[in-house]
């Protein structure tokens, strides 16, 4: 039986909806554009799932970014408020 995925104020019936949530917040968003708002909120409350959250956040989330990556996919990318950056798994952050 699948077992729900909560993450923030959100619930999925099963991790394969919870990413398909997360893969239309990837594509609606332009390259390179800071992510705001609800969309914001949630890829907080993801980011925290991640086994190595502490780590990725660093000094603080300032905003999130869609990015090319390799292989030709795109992923999620932190903006700390020190100006530092780093991507991040949300397969990870969905296995916690």
């Amino acid at each position: 039986m699948p077992k729900p995925q909560t993450i923030g104020s959100h619930t999925f019936a099963t991790k394969g909806a919870a990413e398909e949530f997360i893969k239309a917040i990837l594509h609606r968003h332009p390259l390179k554009a800071p992510i705001t708002g609800e969309d914001h909120e949630f890829l907080i409350d993801l980011l925290n799932k991640h086994e190595r959250a502490a780590e990725k956040i660093g000094a603080g989330v300032k905003h999130f970014t869609v990015e090319n990556a390799k292989g030709g996919t795109q992923c999620f990318y932190i903006m700390r408020v020190d100006g530092s950056r780093e991507d991040f798994s949300t397969g990870k952050c969905l296995k916690s």
